[in-house]
């Protein structure tokens, strides 16, 4: 490129011929055509508009950054993306000021913006300009957030099939949350790449300190002394804040949840009681106490199980020996039955046939409101547009995901909601109940603290002794390398092992992870499969003294094999079937290695 510059510099004063500069400027500039070419699907006009842009706009930039060869495709783009912006918006911008001169200018430039990113949504072509400046405003920040997140939803899952809806409107809220320090340093969002809108995301929002400790203000306190608390809840959202990881069928999220079944069909008052001295991890840290009419008691304590499942009633003296604190306490475990009004509701409820609009079947929205509670079952995208604000956080609180066009169309409160109980519901599950999806927002970026804050909770999961055998990626090691690396599984697992094998169950293909240099403390190991996870091996398996069976099948993508196997004296036989067939094989190994078998050979 230090040819393109020279000629830049001496062609005005240069009696080098316009025609021969024109010829090699041409020629300078198909290579560049050739090069980004490699990096994307856009044509060779495309490309061409953003080399010749880049010669337009770079007299603007650092003289560091005016060799456009030193760009990668999608870094020019960005550039160019954001000059073609910053231009538009600037002619925007004198439009508005010649117009109306007393704008104040930080909000002219917010809500120029702003149009340009949902300008597909809110009107192609339209003449803003015609708008007074506060009608502008009002009507663009009505619309901004609705609009910006169907447009890059569409995008973005245009792009790529595989990206939930959730974790793309985790970063177009964030994106929404900081619009006002990110708007000036990047190129319009609906310009942008999920890639590239991720990177300007992660680079300058900090990550998520969301606290992880779940709200009870909302909820009945009937005792509280001596680190002893009783709850009383009312709804099923607030069984859901008090599981503290129990899987009681009152506080589970989703359609499983059985509380309103335990309320309104059978007339149980639940009592959630709490013993602050108790360890986390015991039974009987959180138990839940289920009171008949008449009285009568059954208990759920950490198993939820057998006796103590909340199934059977059991005697108040049995009760004591759980939690001796509530002893002189029985009194505070009263039946609170449903009223005449709340039984003819109920009735109704459950008897009414619904349609498009909830509304035109129920008389207010409290009515709304009990029927999702006690039907509780999915809404369609019709129901869940024609629920009020309030009524559509009342859907999500009842633990039910949400569509792709319930995400789309909602507004930015209902949004941020959903993320927050998605967050609170994160911070309470199981590794073994983590969904693909979930997965995946935890490793957000953004999600950080919570990720990390939940390491320790999910490593208590799986024990191992003298086998380790992990499947990628449903099991809960495989979630939990999805999540934290093989390295930190690694370093969970007991030097003396024998067998170690990960295999690769998802219908994907290839699962690429990366073996630890330090796999050879595991002195002890006799058995080493690696399936459909490896591209390379590090040269430590070969201080392996004691392997005898190597596994390697169905890895096409494993390079070679390290010149380190032939020290190894135990070895009986190494499979390779499925796997790379142009492997390169070190002599030394290939000496010691006869095929018996396709992929299959014995080791002498």
């Amino acid at each position: 490129m230090k040819l393109v510059n020279l000629l830049s510099s001496v062609v005005v004063e240069s009696p080098l011929p316009k025609k021969l500069i024109k010829e090699v400027s041409d020629k300078i500039k198909a290579k560049l055509i050739g090069k980004f070419s490699q990096d994307t699907k856009d044509d060779e006009k495309t490309i061409g508009g953003y080399i010749d842009d880049f010669e337009k706009y770079k007299n603007g930039l650092p003289v560091e950054k005016r060799d456009i060869s030193r760009y990668s495709y999608s870094e020019l783009k960005n550039i160019i993306a954001l000059k073609r912006t910053q231009k538009r918006e600037s002619d925007l911008f004198k439009e508005f000021k010649k117009k109306e001169g007393g704008i104040e200018n930080v909000s002219l430039k917010k809500t120029i913006r702003k149009f340009l990113e949902i300008e597909d949504a809110f009107g192609k072509g339209k003449d803003i300009t015609k708008y007074k400046f506060l009608d502008l405003q009002k009507v663009i920040d009505q619309s901004y957030p609705k609009f910006l997140l169907k447009i890059l939803s569409e995008k973005f899952k245009k792009e790529n099939p595989n990206l939930t809806e959730d974790v793309i409107m985790y970063y177009v809220q964030a994106y929404l949350d900081n619009f006002n320090q990110l708007y000036e340093q990047m190129p319009l969002a609906t310009s942008l790449s999920f890639t590239d809108f991720e990177h300007y995301i992660d680079a300058s929002v900090k990550s998520d300190d969301t606290e992880t400790k779940t709200d009870v203000s909302d909820i009945e306190e009937v005792y509280n002394e001596n680190n002893l608390l009783i709850f009383q809840p009312k709804t099923r959202d607030q069984c859901i804040k008090l599981k503290n990881g129990r899987s009681w069928c009152t506080s589970r999220e989703g359609t499983s949840n059985l509380f309103y079944n335990y309320r309104l069909d059978n007339e149980r008052t639940l009592y959630y009681v709490i013993d602050q001295d108790k360890d986390y991890s015991d039974v009987n840290f959180a138990v839940v106490i289920l009171v008949d009419p008449d009285g009568d008691m059954s208990l759920a304590d950490g198993t939820n199980s057998g006796r103590y499942s909340g199934h059977n009633n059991i005697p108040w003296s049995e009760i004591l020996t759980k939690i001796p604190k509530l002893k002189g306490l029985e009194g505070v475990f009263k039946p609170k039955p449903l009223t005449s009004e709340e039984k003819k509701l109920i009735d109704k409820i459950r008897n009414s046939k619904v349609g498009d609009n909830l509304f035109d079947t129920f008389a207010n929205e409290n009515e709304v409101e009990y029927w999702l509670e006690i039907v509780n079952r999915k809404v369609s995208d019709e129901q869940f547009n024609n629920l009020t604000p309030n009524l559509r956080k009342k859907y999500i609180a009842l633990g039910h995901e949400l569509t792709a066009g319930q995400v789309r169309n909602s507004d930015s409160d209902t949004m941020k909601y959903y993320l927050k109980k998605k967050v609170e519901a994160l911070s309470n599950k199981n590794i073994s109940s983590l969904s693909e999806g979930e997965i995946a927002i935890l490793n957000l970026p953004m999600m950080a603290k919570l990720k990390e804050s939940l390491k320790v909770k999910f490593a208590t999961n799986f024990v191992f002794k003298d086998s380790a055998v992990i499947e990628l990626p449903s099991s809960n090691e495989g979630k939990y390398i999805a999540l934290y690396g093989l390295k930190e599984l690694f370093d969970s697992l007991p030097d003396t092992i024998t067998e170690l094998v990960i295999k690769n169950k998802s219908k994907d293909g290839v699962i690429k992870i990366d073996i630890p240099n330090d796999i050879d403390r595991f002195s002890n190991l006799e058995n080493l499969s690696l399936t459909g996870v490896v591209e390379e091996l590090p040269e430590s398996i070969g201080n392996l003294s004691r392997l005898s069976v190597l596994g390697l099948p169905n890895n096409p993508r494993l390079k070679s094999l390290p010149k380190s196997l032939a020290k190894l004296e135990e070895l009986d036989f190494i499979l390779l079937e499925g796997s790379n067939p142009d492997i390169i094989i070190p002599e030394e190994v290939r000496a010691r290695m006869k095929e018996e078998g396709p992929g299959f050979y014995i080791w002498y």
